[in-house]
């Protein structure tokens, strides 16, 4: 019935030959339908996406051709660029010819290759839910305890994981690298550490429980920690050169405290006492808090200590800040000497830096770094950092090795010198 119904339309309205109705027809049509209707909301987003897609590729000429007709270039590893990929160049037209679906099957593929490296070691840090943050300081208000917790903090949230602080001072920070060699390379545990990292290889020799360089993977550096000479308020002695002058005349009556053996602090003092011939007495402490009170009450003459944990006590007028060990006066204390500046040659740096187990991936060390070097870059770090008198630095895990192997060395040679021993 349905074909004899088309075939008697063909005939009436003579149709042709491929079932259409002649043109006429389509004008009656069109007379009887009124004028042509909307295109619809699909035609007019059509239309809308396409000017889109025209103004953006106007856009990313102009762009390029701002830079000289080049695409725009990325730092290596930025994207995900490989450094053997990075300096190639793409046609200035590259972009603009490629076609509204092309291109975005390309920006995803892009966007895709930049998250590879990053996907990886998400997957690779910590399968636990809890990462341990050792710190080889007590929790009473040191500064290492309180720029731990602050970047423990960061991190947590950056990376959906508890991390905890552990504190386990004593032994200048080798129990702490101990329990960080025996772990996982699996980003679970991670340690701060001083300048000691670099001198108890030195100083301990066969006696240090592991290989630093084998056994530890160096992190980065999180903060430059500067050191100072304090004395008691009362001291007669108020500058470096009257210092010197005060142990040369009574020999072995000088004494320094410092927040344990092999740290900065202790090299720090035996560094001025080989520089100006005088005989100090080194008086080990279990921490800096220790130290603090003993020279509040007078039982020692000095104190090597990070200025970041005595500026209270300095502020107050109980201690006095002699000079610093630095290079250079710091801006917190401007009229403050550092101590190379009447004893010629003299330098003691310090830093807290991040260490994990040894045989750690690296783009696993390479992440932990980054995020690390943000969180220091947070408001609420900084604001932490200037009232402690520290100095952001968030170095790659590359950077802290060489550091580190650079004071092995030195250190090596200034105790072999000064025939500093650990007894």
């Amino acid at each position: 019935m349905h074909r004899r119904q088309q075939a008697r339309r063909r005939q009436r309205h003579g149709a042709l030959g491929d079932g259409r109705p002649p043109a006429h027809l389509h004008a009656g049509n069109r007379a009887r339908r009124g004028p042509p209707h909307d295109a619809g909301p699909a035609r007019a987003l059509h239309a809308r996406d396409g000017q889109a897609r025209a103004d953006g590729r106007d856009q990313l000429l102009r762009r390029r051709q701002d830079r000289g007709g080049q695409p725009e270039l990325r730092e290596p590893h930025a994207q995900g660029v490989h450094p053997r990929l990075a300096g190639r160049r793409r046609p200035a037209a590259f972009g603009a010819a490629l076609s509204g679906l092309f291109r975005l099957l390309a920006a995803a593929v892009g966007a895709a290759a930049g998250l590879v490296p990053f996907a990886a070691s998400a997957q690779a840090l910590c399968p636990g839910s809890t990462v341990r943050f050792i710190v080889p300081f007590p929790g009473s208000g040191s500064s290492a305890d309180g720029i731990a917790r602050a970047v423990a903090a960061k991190l947590g949230e950056a990376w959906g994981k508890n991390v905890i602080v552990d504190n386990r001072p004593g032994a200048g920070g080798v129990a702490a690298n101990q329990l960080v060699a025996a772990a996982s390379p699996d980003g679970c545990t991670i340690a701060l550490v001083t300048a000691a990292i670099g001198i108890n290889p030195a100083l301990m020799k066969k006696k240090l429980p592991y290989d630093t360089l084998k056994d530890l993977t160096m992190l980065g550096v999180m903060v430059d920690v500067p050191l100072g000479l304090f004395a008691h308020a009362s001291l007669p002695a108020k500058t470096v050169p009257e210092l010197i002058a005060l142990a040369k005349a009574q020999p072995g009556s000088m004494t320094y405290a410092t927040p344990g053996v092999g740290t900065g602090s202790h090299l720090a003092g035996e560094l001025l006492a080989h520089k100006t011939g005088t005989q100090l007495l080194h008086v080990p402490y279990k921490n800096a808090a220790s130290a603090e009170l003993d020279l509040l009450a007078g039982r020692v003459s000095l104190m090597f200590a990070a200025v970041s944990s005595e500026v209270e006590q300095v502020k107050a007028g109980r201690l006095r800040l002699v000079a610093v060990t630095g290079d250079k006066r710091l801006a917190g204390f401007p009229d403050v000497p550092a101590i190379g500046e009447s004893v010629p040659g003299y330098s003691m740096g310090s830093y807290f830096g991040v260490i994990g187990p040894g045989g750690m991936d690296k783009a696993l060390a390479g992440r932990i770094s980054l995020d690390i070097a943000q969180a220091l870059q947070t408001p609420e770090l900084q604001r932490q950092l200037a009232a402690r008198q520290l100095v952001a630095v968030g170095s790659s895990p590359e950077a802290f090795e060489r550091l580190v192997r650079k004071e092995m060395q030195e250190m090596g040679k200034l105790v072999e010198s000064a025939g500093i021993r650990i007894d």
